[in-house]
């Protein structure tokens, strides 16, 4: 099983930014939705998330305080 990208995630992500019926699929199922998108781009469906490195701009307490719900992340972290 090889792992989604970065840039699989990002596509995966914009979907749900530019079609509701993805994004209110993925709100009520997302591992089905995701599995389903990414079939759809020639991925595999069961591959695993890997987690990529912190930004280098973001510090280890934005991040904290993102995981405590007391800050937001930037659209531009993620993808």
């Amino acid at each position: 099983m090889t792992a989604l990208t970065e840039q699989d995630w990002g596509r995966i992500f914009a979907k749900a930014w530019s079609d509701p019926g993805f994004r209110a699929a993925y709100e009520k199922d997302p591992r089905s939705a995701v599995r389903e998108h990414a079939a759809s781009l020639g991925l595999d469906p069961d591959a695993k998330f890997s987690f990529p490195d912190k930004p280098s701009n973001m510090s280890d307490e934005h991040a904290k305080d993102i995981a405590e719900g007391k800050a937001t992340i930037h659209p531009m972290y993620c993808c």
